[in-house]
């Protein structure tokens, strides 16, 4: 991004504060002047793209949930798959979130931030609490991404002892026929509920639900060494610049305060490398940020 591009970007944001437009200027020069980028995400950054959040004004997830009085947390929850319970109706839940982000396109802000990241010279990475996949759908590098809460593309036992017997090799790709032949009649899967490759008992998608002991971790675990591996480099590189300041800019779009993981990531990087470390928030209604050199808070979605 030159100084022309960082122009043009500015010009593109509407309907903004002269104050509001010197922040995002302010943000462009330290997207500009970094050596490494990381992008974190929450939900908020599926709005754009037709996705519902959890909760706030953009709140929209699977519409019994309202009718029943069924709150989000409960409904994401792994004592759905236990014996005994209503699991049918569980995976009700999980066919239309499936469905729904699979049948909805990344927005252009996917293919822009990536083709950020591919211009700078240590690369990025993507830092993510979503569960849709679309980061690797838009083209960003699988071995560039980190799902903290797991995925939907992939599935792993309910069990928790299987789990911790199998390791990595209890998580398999989820086969997108299973979730298109599934028939669902009142809010209930009455076709054949899918199964564990190890043990034949109930499988169930690799996300990390709420109160969830019994998450298969050790894809995510895998993932974590790799964005290790890349903060080595760019430590390495803050070491031989001394006298240079915001050699990461950390890009964070729509996460929020009710479960904090990406707003807490960004910020915990950025106190530690203090200057070296620029942090730029966009969310509409939580903005706000920690008193440091390099932050911008921007009231703006994807």
């Amino acid at each position: 991004m030159n100084k022309d591009d960082t122009k043009e970007s500015v010009k593109e944001v509407a309907e903004i504060t002269e104050s509001q437009r010197k922040d995002v200027e302010r943000a462009a020069e330290y997207i500009r002047q970094a050596k490494a980028v990381i992008v974190a995400t929450g939900a908020g950054m599926g709005v754009s793209s037709g996705l519902g959040t959890f909760r706030g004004p953009t709140a929209g997830v699977w519409s019994p949930l309202k009718e029943l009085g069924i709150d989000f947390t409960a409904m994401s929850n792994p004592t759905w798959f236990n014996e005994g319970s209503d699991t049918p109706f569980g995976y009700a839940f999980w066919h239309f979130r499936y469905t729904a982000y699979t049948s909805n396109e990344p927005h252009e802000g996917y293919t822009i931030l990536r083709e950020i990241c591919e211009k700078k010279p240590l690369g990025g990475f993507s830092f993510t609490s979503n569960i849709d996949g679309h980061w690797e759908r838009c083209g960003f590098p699988e071995d560039k991404i980190l799902e903290v809460h797991g995925t939907l593309h992939h599935m792993q036992c309910s069990d928790r002892d299987c789990v911790e017997e199998s390791g990595e090799e209890g998580i398999w790709p989820t086969d997108p026929e299973m979730y298109k032949n599934m028939v669902i009649e009142n809010n209930r899967v009455v076709s054949e509920l899918p199964k564990c490759k190890t043990c034949g008992k109930v499988a169930r998608p690799n996300v990390l639900m709420f109160w969830d002991g019994a998450w298969n971790g050790t894809r995510e675990e895998v993932q974590e060494v790799r964005l290790s591996d890349f903060m080595s480099r760019v430590k390495r590189e803050m070491k031989s610049s001394l006298d240079e300041d915001g050699t990461l800019a950390i890009i964070e779009i729509g996460a929020g305060t009710a479960v904090p993981t990406v707003r807490m990531f960004g910020e915990n990087l950025a106190k530690k490398h203090g200057a070296k470390v620029s942090l730029i928030r966009l969310n509409p209604i939580e903005a706000q940020g920690p008193a440091m050199k390099r932050f911008v808070g921007l009231p703006l979605d994807a």
